[in-house]
């Protein structure tokens, strides 16, 4: 396309139906990404954003014409408006960790980074102006069809590179915008030229382009596996087929499996969590061991929902614990060591959000205390037998938020609370222990204490070994020879852990045992290879012929985000893992399941750090390819005639000069208004010669000799007859300049 010779009105018909496609393409680009980080197709951000492109039209048309010579001072001082307000945008984020949070939230879709005003504005503006510009020059300036497929693919990469789906609407309004543009600029062109044996040739360009471009529309990608390096990942959110339809949820299940089936899908995030202490998070246990299907089951004494379970929770305090024990005078104390002291437990709190993952089920650490849900205000909280936590109605929402707070599951370590001799008892003792602390403060405040941890016991029970099947005699020989000479429940219960990290044994995800043969003995004996599943069997079954009080246990392990005190937990930090009850601590959970530099879930307990340095290199790259995106559109004439003159010089120059006078006549029509197409080469020639009085014969004579004399030519030829084209076309481009400024 090309701009008339003439002062242009900007709201003349002709001019506004010019701007209507490529307006609505630029307002569509910003409508891709408000779905994508508010989940909106319509809201004051698209509005700002159809206002920008209309004033930023009006401005490129006001200095087009008589104003032209002003236009790259005015675009300079506007493009240097923009970049004023977008760096006092900037400028709000302070710290690097807010920078990134920008860039996460870029990179995320918004699903790990709350999105903000000054987010959403940078975008707008900054997309806006860039692809404002771009749309006004190669559409009312000149049609490159090209460009324009390639912005088409903007969006669509952003999603990508989000892990989200393309929304099919926009993939089909994109596609039928480049179709409608293509149609208006190719009827624009021709309409001067159209006979009817030309009209079945218009129609075949229009079909061929729909269809390329519905098949473009097609092939845009959905997103099945992750495509970021390790470092990037941490990044992404729910690369996967699903979007955003919540395919997977949080269920109480029958039986275990969840673990393995989470690590074995598309890394997905699915919790946001905050916290300035993180822990392993509960998300259902189980009591009985299927051998037959090789699994974990949940009996009935599980099912049971206890309403006022935050009243003895809170009162589950060792150190409360100790304080009694100490006020008694009572001979648990006699056993402490000297020297050993123990302070006031910390309460601690977590705020989980789920990211588009509804759930039945509440994770917690292992000795919360008290939770809220923030969209169910005053809704209980149900705690079933093994602890696990549910809203008292059906399910939580796919982006449901609650609040838990809770005891640290680490004070026994931190404090040596099992080594101080407080816990050198069987479960016998521990409940008469229980019983004559009953007695001493029956009537005092402390007596609802020291019941809590009785009712905490009592629950403990359940899971006693007593009440499972026997575990086979492979697993008996094995327990007894690692508890061997051991006496404390708790002495075994770590001997059992070090059983697992005394090198034998390999995490490793990807093995399957034979059919046959996948059994805890199997892994145990043979294999001595698998998934936390397998781990956290073993060690179970293993404590149970030593008599300890066992549960196998699912749900997550966090991994540290880019933002202090924040944690993620994707599908893949599911985690089987089993919980011990200790006479005198309670319950505790222990970590079988060995680390792997190649795995992402099982046993390793060591957060990640942020590679800072990896990010800045990210960061640095994606700016990097931004600018020079921009320079490769502000360069695209030098490099295409560079390319052009390449092409002339290695082919025969026979094609050359062809070539040569080809683009000398399209140049010559574009530049002059002189329909080239309806002209011999010799009228083409005059009428060069008539109006610049230059000579075009180093042009047109070698094209008659190969086109009609059919001799040849050799290369010196052609790359004069470029020359001699450089020379016409910028004398044709003066004179336009002073047609123009005559009228």
């Amino acid at each position: 396309m090309r701009t008339e010779n003439k002062k242009i009105r900007f709201f003349s018909i002709e001019n506004l139906k010019r701007k209507i496609l490529p307006f609505l393409f630029t307002v569509m680009f910003i409508v891709s990404l408000s779905k994508l980080y508010l989940d909106s197709y319509f809201n004051l951000y698209v509005l700002f954003s159809a206002a920008m492109t209309f004033g930023m039209y009006a401005l490129f048309d006001f200095m087009s014409g008589r104003r032209k010579f002003i236009s790259i001072p005015i675009y300079m001082l506007f493009s240097a408006a923009v970049a004023a307000v977008l760096i006092g945008l900037m400028s709000t984020i302070k710290t690097f960790s807010e920078f990134f949070n920008l860039f996460e939230w870029f990179m995320t879709g918004g699903e790990t980074v709350e999105t903000t005003a000054v987010y959403m504005l940078l975008i707008v503006i900054g997309f806006t102006f860039f692809i404002g510009s771009v749309t006004y020059y190669f559409s009312h300036v000149i049609y490159r069809l090209a460009i324009f497929t390639l912005i088409s693919l903007v969006p669509c990469a952003i999603y990508v590179k989000a892990a989200q789906a393309v929304p099919t609407f926009l993939e089909i309004v994109i596609a039928g915008m480049n179709i409608a543009m293509y149609v208006s600029n190719y009827r624009r062109e021709h309409a001067s030229n159209r006979i009817a044996k030309g009209t079945n040739s218009a129609m075949t360009a229009y079909v061929d382009f729909t269809a390329a471009a519905l098949l473009l529309a097609a092939i845009i990608p959905k997103p099945s596996t992750a495509p970021f390096y390790e470092k990037f990942e941490e990044l992404t959110t729910r690369f996967s087929f699903w979007g955003r339809s919540g395919i997977i949820s949080g269920e109480f299940t029958e039986h275990s499996g969840n673990a393995d089936e989470y690590l074995n899908m598309d890394n997905r995030l699915i919790y946001i969590v905050s916290t300035n202490n993180p822990q392993y998070f509960k998300a259902q246990c189980f009591d009985v061991y299927d051998s037959a299907n090789r699994y974990w089951i949940c009996s009935d004494s599980l099912d049971y929902a206890d309403r006022e379970w935050s009243e003895s929770a809170e009162l589950l305090s060792l150190s409360g614990l100790y304080k009694l024990y100490s006020d008694a005078e009572h001979s648990v104390k006699d056993k402490l060591e000297s020297g050993a002291e123990f302070k006031e437990e910390n309460r601690y709190s977590v705020i989980v959000q789920a990211v588009d993952y509804p759930s039945k089920l509440m994770i917690t650490p292992i000795r919360a205390i008290d939770t809220e849900v923030s969209d169910a205000m005053g809704v209980a909280v149900l705690r079933t037998g093994g602890n696990e936590l549910f809203p008292e109605y059906h399910q939580l929402s796919g982006s449901a938020r609650y609040s838990v707070e809770y005891y640290d599951e680490k004070y026994t370590a931190v404090t040596g609370w099992t080594k101080s001799g407080l816990c050198d008892m069987t479960m016998d003792e521990y409940g008469r222990v229980l019983d004559e602390l009953l007695e001493i403060y029956e009537g005092t405040a402390e007596y609802d204490t020291v019941n809590a941890f009785k009712e905490d016991y009592i629950t403990a029970l359940e899971f006693a070994p007593q009440n499972y099947a026997p575990v086979s005699a492979e697993i008996q020989n094995i327990s007894n020879d690692i508890t061997a000479g051991l006496t404390y429940d708790y002495e075994k219960a770590e001997a059992i852990e070090r059983y697992f990290h005394s090198g034998k044994f390999r995490y490793d995800l990807a093995y399957r045992a034979p059919e046959e043969e996948d059994t805890p003995e199997y892994f145990l004996n043979q294999s001595r290879k698998g998934t936390c599943s397998d781990f956290a069997t073993a060690y179970c079954l293993i404590a149970r012929a030593a008599g300890l009080t066992v549960r196998y246990v699912e749900g997550y392990v966090p991994v540290a985000a880019y933002s202090k005190d924040m944690y993620y937990i994707y599908t893949e930090n599911a985690h089987a893992y089993p919980e011990v009850y200790i006479p005198g601590a309670g319950w505790k959970i222990y970590e079988p399941t060995v680390s792997d530099s190649n795995a992402s879930a099982g046993g390793n307990n060591a957060q990640t750090e942020t590679d800072y340095l990896s990010v800045f290199i990210t960061c640095v790259a994606v700016f990097i390819s931004i600018a020079a995106v921009a320079v490769l559109i502000a360069f695209m004439p030098q490099i295409e005639k560079a390319l052009f003159r390449l092409r002339i010089r290695t082919v025969p120059a026979e094609k050359g000069i062809i070539l040569v006078y080809g683009r000398f006549a399209s140049t010559v029509e574009r530049v002059s208004g002189v329909k080239t197409k309806t002209l011999t080469s010799r009228q083409l020639g005059e009428h060069i010669n008539e109006t610049t009085g230059i000579s075009a014969d180093e042009i047109i004579l070698p094209f008659e000799q190969v086109c009609y004399g059919e001799l040849k030519i050799d290369k010196t030829a052609v790359m004069s007859a470029y020359e001699c084209h450089r020379v016409i076309i910028k004398e044709l481009k003066k004179l336009r300049r002073k047609n123009k400024k005559a009228k």
